[in-house]
This record gives structure tokens, C-alpha cells and sequence, in this order.
């Protein structure tokens, strides 16, 4: 019987309901502990993918460079030497021929059998040439631009 009365005040009693009331508040605090513990966990995990981030940026950077170093140079070789000496001297073969096909009084294509080729060849170089050069402008522009724009401060 006296060990009922014990267990009975143990469960029942004041000091058994506060420890009840101290148990469920460290199970509330331990609730926001958990909590921060994962999210310190998941923040430290981030701060690694930000390093790792920030070093393939680098590497990154310093491809882009090297690979707008070899367009700059195709454009500047393409620009100032090969593709419009080619054509000037493509061109300037045409016109003779068809000056001298002009003379004979037989068409360039009698003479030089590429000859319509040729033509439709210089147009369409200087075409792709075109589109090349303002599509380079145009991403040498947007390629610096765009992805700073698409990052976000936190701060």
C-alpha cells in the first residue's frame, strides 16, 4: 500500500506535473535545436557549394578568355588578311572575265565554268561573314553581361 501512495504523489503530485511542464518546454526547445542544427548543416553544405562555385567561376573566366583570344584572332585574321583578300581577288578575276566574256560576246559562264558559283559563293561568304560578326559583337556583349544579371545578392 505505501508503495501505491509513493508512485501515486510521484505521478500526481506538484512537483511531478512541473517536471511534466519542464519536459514538454525542453521538448519545444529541443524541437528549435534540431531546427537550427539542420539548418546550420544545410547552410555549411551551401558555403561548400559557394567555394566550389566560385572556383569553377575562375576557371570559367579564364576558358572564356582563352576561347575569345582564338575568336578575336579567327575575326582579325579573317577581317584584315585571308577572307577579304579572297574575295578581292575573286572579284576582281570576275569582273575581267566578264569584261573580256563582254568582248568575245559570250557569257563569264562560257569562259569560266564556276563562274555563277563564284559569284553566289563571294555573296554568301560575305553574308555569314556578316551574321558572324554581328552575332560575335553581340555575344561579346551579352555573354559579360548576362550572367552577372542573373546573379542575386543576398545581402
Amino acid at each position: 500500500m505505501n508503495t501505491k501512495k509513493v508512485v501515486f504523489n510521484k505521478l500526481f503530485s506538484k512537483e511531478a506535473q512541473k517536471a511534466q511542464k519542464l519536459s514538454k518546454k525542453r521538448k519545444v526547445a529541443f524541437s528549435v535545436v534540431q531546427n537550427a542544427q539542420t539548418e546550420y548543416d544545410a547552410l555549411q553544405d551551401l558555403e561548400g557549394e559557394l567555394y566550389s562555385a566560385t572556383e569553377m567561376l575562375a576557371e570559367f573566366h579564364d576558358k572564356y578568355i582563352e576561347a575569345r583570344n582564338i575568336l578575336d584572332s579567327i575575326v582579325m585574321d579573317l577581317s584584315l588578311t585571308s577572307l577579304g583578300d579572297t574575295v578581292s581577288t575573286l572579284s576582281s578575276a570576275l569582273s575581267q572575265i566578264e569584261d573580256s566574256s563582254a568582248t568575245l560576246g559570250v557569257e563569264p559562264s562560257e569562259v569560266f565554268d564556276s563562274y555563277d558559283d563564284a559569284r553566289e559563293l563571294i555573296s554568301n561568304v560575305l553574308s555569314v561573314y556578316d551574321s558572324f560578326i554581328s552575332e560575335w559583337r553581340l555575344d561579346m556583349v551579352q555573354s559579360t553581361t548576362s550572367f552577372a544579371d542573373r546573379l542575386t545578392y543576398i545581402k
